[in-house]
């Protein structure tokens, strides 16, 4: 990854819990770090929050594609660092490939629809550890994901996986489902080093789960059962619709198959927990 862009100055260390008050810690609106389930001591002062756009704009923003440009200066509001999560704000073993964890809110313009993907990925890339986005924003008619007015959050991480050891890593990017601000996803601080937490952290965004021992085996078995179910609901749409007897059976035999093969992988994921 580059790490040559400037970095933001409130990452150089870590607040200590006991010199920041609830009322004084990092916040957009009145989400803070505390809010999303994360202990107190990640939390950053109030004073070293909001951090400038035109600090991940680089020094040509000239040179940022259209994409990026739009999403920054359209659908990201602002940007406040809300926590660190560091060997020394959790008591954890530090990780060389992952130094710390930065808790980083994307406030993003009134009724977005649209996670600002590519200002992710400039974000991302810009740095060594790991970056947890908080992505809000206000909704004021009804959609798909929002059925009420209101502020929402859902979460966004970027990750690199390799088909095999040895070989180029290929990056994407996960987000969480929106939920009301009053109610964020509780996210657990949960792992021996920051490396750990850091995993653990995307398997509870990325998978719906708390912890995991391999988070690219784990999402290769989350992606397969999903493919599985997909197949599962189309067939089983086709076997209520399937006019003659032979049709049917043959659905139904198909169906069957599937349904052990997701059985055989839910077993498996059990076996490993």
């Amino acid at each position: 990854m580059n790490d040559s862009t400037a970095e933001p100055e409130a990452a150089s260390s870590a607040p200590e819990a006991s010199s920041t008050t609830p009322s004084a810690l990092s916040a957009c609106g009145s989400l803070t770090a505390v809010d999303l389930g994360l202990p107190h001591s990640v939390a950053v002062p109030a004073a070293k929050g909001r951090l400038p756009k035109a600090m991940f704009a680089g020094h040509d923003p000239a040179a940022l594609s259209n994409t990026v440009r739009q999403q920054l200066t359209q659908q990201v509001e602002s940007i406040h660092l809300l926590g660190i999560i560091s060997a020394k704000s959790v008591h954890a073993e530090p990780s060389a490939h992952v130094p710390e964890v930065l808790v980083l809110r994307l406030q993003l313009a009134q009724d977005t629809q649209h996670f600002p993907d590519a200002v992710i990925e400039l974000i991302a890339t810009q740095r060594k550890g790991g970056i947890l986005f908080v992505c809000t924003r206000e909704v004021t008619e009804p959609q798909p994901h929002a059925p009420e007015p209101g502020t929402y959050v859902a979460y966004a991480v970027r990750r690199g996986f390799s088909a095999r050891a040895g070989h180029m890593q290929t990056f994407e990017r996960f987000h969480s489902p929106w939920k009301p601000v009053s109610e964020p996803q509780q996210l657990r601080v949960v792992g021996d080093s920051v490396a750990q937490i850091w995993d653990n952290l995307c398997a509870q965004i990325m998978l719906h789960k708390t912890t995991t021992e391999n988070l690219s085996e784990d999402l290769k078995l989350f992606r397969q059962k999903a493919a599985l179910r997909r197949d599962l609901a189309k067939l089983t749409a086709d076997h209520a619709r399937a006019k003659t007897i032979e049709k049917r059976n043959e659905l139904f035999a198909r169906k069957a198959q599937i349904q052990r093969a997701l059985d055989q992988l839910e077993q498996m994921e059990h076996q490993s927990e």
